[in-house]
């Protein structure tokens, strides 16, 4: 089960055709479901480690994080704090492309704005070890 502050909880309905802009849960029936798509980044995950920041939030499971960004905070690359495991792997769930580099300060994601989502760009690092040891880590 997600966070409450995870994505499952704040995403709305964007289908043209949706005149209410219908939160997710109360479906119009014309935007059909993001969930089959993006489901492995909500469904069956916690939240964090990452703790909500004002563009975005992250959940995660297993080996993997789930950066969820919402709202790009401008064109440049986005630095999230250092975890104490090694990152192995890295996609852009929605498509598309993402480059992760990892320093002491912290982990910088480049995405082009070409791969942008304009609701939620997801992001998945996969790590060499379990998320379950890491400690919650606050926003940047």
């Amino acid at each position: 089960m997600a966070a409450p502050y995870s994505p499952l909880n704040i995403s709305v309905c964007e289908h043209p055709r949706c005149q209410s802009r219908c939160a997710v849960s109360q479906r119009c029936g014309a935007c059909g479901d993001p969930s089959a798509e993006n489901g492995e980044s909500i469904y069956g995950t916690r939240g964090g480690p990452f703790q909500p920041a004002k563009w975005s939030v992250s959940t995660c499971r297993d080996d993997k994080v789930f950066v969820h960004v919402l709202r790009w905070p401008g064109d440049g690359p986005i630095t999230l704090p250092a975890v104490a495991k090694k990152i192995v792997g890295s996609r852009l769930v929605t498509g598309g492309e993402v480059g992760v580099k990892s320093t002491e300060q912290g982990i910088i994601l480049t995405v082009p704005q070409a791969s942008r989502q304009a609701l939620d760009t997801i992001i998945e690092l996969r790590l060499d070890g379990s998320t379950k040891d890491i400690p919650a880590l606050g926003a940047r």
